[in-house]
This record gives structure tokens, C-alpha cells and sequence, in this order.
């Protein structure tokens, strides 16, 4: 459900970057890692000094560090 609310709104305005943030966690707890990476980078582009940049830094690391250990690709 988050991560479908969270569509609807960044349909809505695009520019609200912690709703990217959510939407990522939301992926990323659903184990959607490509996803997950792709919303957190989006918000990092829209708020490179955002109050949650280190922690869309740590998540996209932990994410990527996954597939090298899982051997796979997002």
C-alpha cells in the first residue's frame, strides 16, 4: 500500500523528494533492491543536502553491497 500511495503523490508533484525516500524504503523492505536504488538516488538528485541524504547514501551502499554478496542484479 505505501508504495502505491507514494506513486500516486510523486505522480502528483514529482519534486516532493521525501516521498521518493518512503517509497524506496517501502522497496526496499519488499526486497525490490532496483527499485529501492532508483528512489533513493532520484531523492538524492532532488535533495543533495536533504535531511535524509546519509541515509539514501547507506541505503544505496547496502544495496549494492547485497548484490555483489547475492551475486545478483538489481
Amino acid at each position: 500500500m505505501c508504495i502505491r500511495d507514494s506513486s500516486q503523490v510523486i505522480a502528483l508533484d514529482p519534486e516532493l523528494t521525501d516521498t521518493y525516500f518512503l517509497r524506496g524504503l517501502a522497496r526496499y523492505k519488499q526486497g525490490d533492491r532496483a527499485g529501492a536504488i532508483d528512489d533513493f538516488t532520484r531523492y538524492l538528485e532532488l535533495a543533495p543536502t536533504g535531511a535524509l541524504r546519509a541515509d539514501a547514501q547507506r541505503s544505496i551502499i547496502k544495496l549494492h553491497l547485497w548484490e555483489v554478496i547475492d551475486g545478483d542484479d538489481a
